[in-house]
């Protein structure tokens, strides 16, 4: 079971996720930039927070010396987001959303696989695949929005 405080709190970061996407659905002229770009700069946030939780539990696990692989690891997602930023800012908005997708397609996988491995509590693989799931699809309603 997923601890509630997890599953709640978790659930609710998806709230900034869906309401760009409304906001693109209703808006006109200048505001429909306004809203993809604060979709793209929510999910990259959250790509940054999701490598810094494997950062932070590389830290914790190994006080003496953090090993250099899962470091290195757990910068890639907050360098993907950052390519992604940049891209929608550079004009690639849609190349940035798919970006977005693979980004959040790769450390689901990456968690799913540490919840069954023992890195992350069973749990966390379920709470990541829902939360993952709601990533995704909402830029993916993102890009056929503007198709």
């Amino acid at each position: 079971m997923i601890p509630a405080p997890a599953l709640w709190l978790g659930l609710a970061g998806l709230i900034p996720f869906y309401a760009p996407v409304i906001w693109r659905l209703v808006a006109e002229g200048p505001d429909v930039n306004r809203a993809e770009i604060a979709f793209t700069l929510y999910a990259a946030v959250i790509l940054s927070f999701l490598g810094g939780a494997r950062w932070g539990r590389e830290v914790v696990l190994s006080m003496a010396v953090p090993r250099a692989r899962e470091l290195t690891l757990a910068i890639l997602p907050s360098l993907g987001a950052w390519l992604a930023a940049a891209a929608h800012l550079g004009g690639y908005k849609q190349i940035a959303w798919a970006g977005l997708i693979l980004a959040f397609a790769l450390v689901f996988f990456w968690d799913w696989r540490g919840a069954k491995d023992g890195t992350w509590p069973e749990w966390y693989g379920r709470l990541r695949l829902m939360l993952s799931f709601g990533a995704v699809f909402s830029a993916t309603v993102m890009i056929v929005l503007n198709v």
